[in-house]
């Protein structure tokens, strides 16, 4: 039966990848954290590390509690994803790890939202675009595309005129969205501070892309810890409390257990 996290730590767990190669470091920053640390910290990284390094439960059980956790920080960035697809795969995976969403339902929720991250990156594409700075073999790479293009069937070629057009009507208008959000709103759900180097909203708007896809698929990448880092703007210190409690204080681990239960089913 999973016990929590028992903080502070007199055993804590070694931070190991899924080849159990152990960061030594991360566990030392982890098993470092005080609860005032926690309470005050702004660094969701960090915290995450303090909670493995000190988790006294079963890995699946951390496994799943943090997925939960990723699915819901996208709701908190929800206006950052417009697009149903990328939407649809964030409540498809949570209701997955309910056991409510079938196997199937999943994976073609997954490569929907997977595909949403693609339409709405910025650098998509560019790879057919004539650039006289570009390598042999990327030219050499265009040519094939170029020449493969050209013996595709009139309805093919129609079917791709359509799609770039659709793709780029449709994210100026999320770009449009974006930028109608007050600036103050938008820092908060991305963890900026004014005077932070803000990405454009385009790339805003496909990172927050890729992140609902990473959040979907999170319990299948390796290392996860280390891809996790790449997110780290848009998870939510303040959300992470309120799924883990006050791990440090004896009297919050039976809130603990029956909160974290929850999500072990």
């Amino acid at each position: 039966m999973p016990t929590g996290v028992g903080l502070p730590y007199t055993e804590s767990q070694d931070i190991a990848d899924e080849n159990g190669r152990v960061d030594q470091e991360a566990t030392r920053r982890g098993s470092l954290m005080t609860e005032q640390e926690w309470l005050a910290s702004n660094d969701p990284i960090a915290m995450l590390e303090a909670l493995r390094a000190g988790w006294h439960g079963p890995k699946n059980g951390l496994v799943k509690l943090t997925h939960r956790y990723l699915l819901a920080s996208c709701r908190a960035i929800w206006p950052l994803l417009p697009m149903e697809t990328s939407r649809n795969g964030v409540e498809v995976a949570t209701r997955y790890i309910e056991d409510r969403a079938s196997h199937d339902e999943y994976a073609d929720a997954e490569w929907h939202s997977e595909a949403a991250s693609y339409f709405l990156d910025p650098s998509a594409g560019r790879h057919l675009e004539e650039n006289p700075d570009d390598p042999e073999w990327l030219r050499e790479i265009r040519e094939v595309t170029r020449k493969s293009r050209e013996e595709w069937p009139p309805e093919v070629r129609e079917s791709e005129r359509q799609y770039r057009a659709d793709r780029i009507a449709r994210t100026r208008t999320f770009i449009k969205e974006i930028e109608a959000i007050p600036a103050e709103e938008v820092r908060r759900m991305v963890g900026m501070k004014p005077g932070d180097d803000d990405a454009t909203p385009h790339q805003l708007l496909a990172d927050a892309a890729y992140f609902a896809h990473f959040a979907m698929v999170y319990p299948g990448i390796k290392p996860r810890e280390k891809a996790i880092k790449e997110y780290s703007q848009f998870l939510s210190v303040e959300l992470l409390r309120e799924f883990t409690g006050t791990p440090y204080r004896g009297e919050w681990q039976k809130h603990w257990y029956n909160r974290a239960t929850r999500y072990w089913r």
